[in-house]
């Protein structure tokens, strides 16, 4: 038997604990947020939450204890005023929050701020014949949040 996955405190890891904590949100997804993939077969409507990328700060002392990752959040859906409604949901739950702690397994996360960038919709044409695409959204939010600086020395 293999030992559980302890969550840690990352800023996508925080995103999906927002994510599955707002009631309109998890109406549509009832529990399906997924880090950087889905599960193969997984039923429709769902989220995958990613880390781009991430800028951590230094100064001449070395690293300043701070971190703007950039986290985007991609929606799945085969119904498009399904992805269009949850798409709103999501930016509802996300964008300008301020100062919010997030508990992610037995760590937690400060989010100084959360600030929706660029937003896309598109569709993903299908591939079993039929005439039914998925249609996606892609959002790609900006934060910025302390982290443990490694000592040296």
């Amino acid at each position: 038997m293999s030992a559980p996955i302890v969550s840690i405190a990352t800023a996508e890891n925080a995103f999906r604990q927002l994510l599955l904590k707002d009631n309109g949100v998890n109406a549509i997804v009832r529990g399906r947020v997924w880090i950087n993939m889905a599960p193969q077969k997984k039923r429709l409507p769902y989220l995958i939450v990613t880390r781009d990328d991430a800028e951590h700060e230094h100064d001449m002392s070395g690293a300043s204890g701070w971190v703007s990752p950039s986290i985007s959040v991609k929606g799945l859906s085969k119904n498009v005023d399904e992805i269009q409604l949850l798409g709103e949901k999501v930016r509802m739950a996300l964008d300008s929050q301020k100062n919010i702690t997030v508990a992610v397994g037995a760590e937690s996360v400060t989010l100084k701020h959360i600030t929706l960038d660029p937003e896309s919709a598109g569709v993903i044409p299908p591939s079993d014949g039929s005439q039914r695409g998925i249609h996606t959204f892609d959002h790609e939010y900006t934060t910025g949040h302390t982290e443990r600086v490694p000592i040296h020395g």
